[in-house]
């Protein structure tokens, strides 16, 4: 039994390790000094607000917001596309939808950012 039981603390530890998504995270926290520094509002998606939140344990000081229905009303702000988390939460519910911009940006947004290092891109947009 004790044997059975490393053996399976063991493969646990090195399965994890082996994920490919375990880092899915390190854009989005790379990203997170920068967008604290913009001093405006920030629309983004609800998953990526969460794992903000916990990134900044919890206090952060960014106006974080998720992305409204029509993206259009957006002025003066910044738009940020977590390209990994959005496609994963496509992926787990397939009849969720985003706005057309997200997919193909308007091109008064100008690309301020783009954060991609390993799995995953952020893209950092303002929209005059």
């Amino acid at each position: 039994m004790p044997f059975t039981m490393i053996i399976l603390v063991l493969t646990s530890i090195l399965s994890i390790y082996m994920r490919d998504d375990r880092n899915s995270l390190d854009n989005l926290k790379s990203s997170y000094p920068y967008l604290e520094q913009l001093g405006k509002t920030v629309y983004i998606d609800s998953r990526s607000i969460r794992a903000l939140d916990y990134i900044s344990k919890y206090e952060t000081s960014i106006d974080l917001r998720e992305y409204p229905h029509n993206m259009e009303e957006i002025k003066d702000s910044y738009i940020v596309i977590n390209h990994d988390m959005i496609g994963s939460l496509k992926a787990e519910d397939k009849n969720r939808k985003f706005t057309k911009e997200i997919e193909n940006p308007p091109d008064r947004w100008v690309i301020i950012k783009q954060i991609s290092e390993g799995k995953g891109k952020v893209t950092i947009y303002y929209s005059p």
